[in-house]
């Protein structure tokens, strides 16, 4: 069973600094793999929409089935794991006249 480490822990990484100022924001290796796997149905969403094409004579209609594809793919990974908190100055904190 794996210790839950709070923000204030020394970093298991073994820097010395606090986990909230080193790894904190770090990908895990699930998110890494996720990556790879979108960036891998990137490399072949064109590709394989062109050889489609290519085979029904109609190369355009491939090649726009593979961009899109290749736009909800990319679409899917951002809406999943959104870019972190820039923290006190970002868009995630405007207090509208509060």
């Amino acid at each position: 069973m794996s210790k839950l480490i709070s923000r204030n822990d020394p970093c298991p990484c073994g820097s010395g600094k606090k986990y909230k100022h080193c790894c904190i924001n770090a990908p895990s290796s699930k998110q890494k793999r996720m990556s790879k796997l979108a960036l891998f149905v990137a490399a072949l969403s064109v590709p394989v929409g062109a050889t489609v094409g290519f085979l029904r004579d109609d190369l355009e209609g491939g090649v726009m089935s593979g961009l899109i594809t290749l736009v909800v793919g990319f679409g899917v990974q951002i809406f999943r794991n959104p870019p972190p908190s820039r923290g006190r100055g970002g868009a995630d904190r405007i207090g509208f006249g509060v």
